[in-house]
């Protein structure tokens, strides 16, 4: 009797683990397919909405206009009064609504107001954000968080 040769029983190892990993992708595509048809259709809805509200408000409504936080349209109006490149001087509280700035005013810096000296007009070789009030007062712009709301005041 013949023994099998060293190229067929490579083959054969093959072939094993072949058909291994072809059971391992249909039963990972199998696994996929039923977490997907598990998912309500008005999940993936809820976002589509959510999506579409953010479009409609912008960063600024969808974070801080809601019954929780206050802010947008002071955050508007920093958006289009400061130049993108300047800095914004904040104080108060760490946490609320003063948290969804940094993203919503980027490419524009938040930076502590202690971290900066008194008479200064630049930081980092960037300019304070500054600009006039409704009420015609000018000064370099000082954000103030105050738990779930936003106020600005002049330095």
């Amino acid at each position: 009797m013949q023994e099998p040769s060293r190229a067929s029983g490579l083959c054969e190892t093959f072939a094993v683990k072949g058909r291994l990993a072809l059971l391992l992708a249909c039963l990972l595509g199998g696994h996929i397919l039923w977490g997907a048809l598990r998912i309500p259709g008005r999940v993936y809805g809820k976002r589509l909405q959510q999506v579409r509200h953010y479009q409609q408000v912008g960063g600024p409504g969808y974070h801080l206009d809601n019954r929780h936080r206050q802010g947008a349209d002071l955050l508007r109006m920093l958006l289009a009064e400061t130049s993108p490149d300047c800095i914004l001087l904040w104080r108060g509280d760490t946490r609320g609504a003063i948290e969804f700035v940094p993203p919503i005013i980027a490419p524009r810096l938040l930076v502590a107001e202690d971290a900066c000296p008194a008479n200064a007009t630049h930081l980092f070789e960037r300019p304070l954000a500054h600009g006039m009030l409704a009420d015609g007062s000018s000064g370099i712009f000082v954000l103030v968080g105050d738990g779930d709301r936003l106020s600005l005041e002049l330095r």
